[in-house]
């Protein structure tokens, strides 16, 4: 998510290391969330997850690993 400081840090390292610009980078990606988008999928999991459970972020969406 290139729109907090942890992801801008993240777009800027991974495109150097790629040797590529951050534009091409993101690109690359495909299309991704915005931070409200991850909190409020977030949010709904917490509300259904069983204690304890485990999750993933990807650009479809949150989702509780089995």
């Amino acid at each position: 998510m290139p729109q907090t400081d942890i992801g801008k840090a993240g777009v800027k390292g991974y495109a150097a290391y790629n040797g590529t610009s951050e534009a091409a980078f993101l690109e690359a990606m495909g299309a991704g969330q915005t931070p409200q988008q991850v909190a409020d999928a977030l949010l709904d999991l917490i509300w259904e997850a069983q204690p304890g459970g485990n999750f993933i972020v990807s650009p479809e969406g949150v989702s509780a690993l089995a």
